[in-house]
């Protein structure tokens, strides 16, 4: 039966990136986090963390991991500058304009329109395509990321439907009702059940 990590296990290994020349922060935290979870993996037929992480070590170099020189640029995969603040700052002044744009239309003032169609276009094709792109990083779960966007995009296109009433925004509705339940059966509950039959 496999365990989970301990903190002084986890730190040995973090230490090891960073003596095999891993310095860059953020790809030592995202190497560490995934080589700790091939160990643990290990851990199911080997119960010692020093043969399993050597085990886990050996197949992390032979898929070129630790080349950091070559795949650093390929690791983020996005500009720098998309980071948490950009993305809380960015979406707070497109959710701002387009009920400034709500509040034009409710008092029948010019402007109205535009303010709507900037707010709610800057959110839905800019906003949630660079919160993906800034996802699918090296290591990322690439069909998580490509669910939960999908599911963010229809419900974005549900809810303008219902609030333009377009005809087909039962259809968007549907289709966000699929992907929240494909994400939460596949990416939630499964590996949830899966993690409790492991412990018993």
């Amino acid at each position: 039966m496999s365990r989970k990590l301990t903190d002084i296990e986890i730190d040995f290994i973090q230490e090891n990136l960073q003596k095999q020349g891993v310095e860059d922060t953020l790809v030592l935290a995202e190497l560490t986090d995934h080589l700790s979870i091939l160990t643990e993996a290990e851990l199911y037929s080997e119960p010692d963390f020093y043969m399993a992480f050597t085990i886990a070590l050996k197949k992390f170099n032979r898929k070129d991991l630790l080349n950091i020189s070559r795949n650093k640029e390929s690791f983020y995969a996005h500009p720098k500058f998309l980071n948490k603040t950009f993305f809380i700052v960015f979406g707070l002044v497109s959710i701002v304009i387009f009920i400034v744009g709500i509040y034009l239309r409710i008092n029948l003032l010019p402007g109205r329109r535009v303010l709507q169609v900037i707010g709610a276009a800057s959110f839905g094709y800019i906003y949630l395509p660079l919160l993906l792109l800034s996802w699918l990083t090296e290591y990322a779960n690439k069909t998580k990321c490509i669910t939960g966007f999908m599911g963010l995009f229809a419900a974005f296109h549900a809810f303008a439907g219902w609030y333009l009433n377009w005809p087909i925004a039962w259809l968007f509705m549907i289709v966000t009702a699929l992907f929240a339940i494909l994400f939460l059966a596949i990416f939630i509950l499964i590996p949830h059940f899966k993690t409790n039959n492991h412990e018993k």
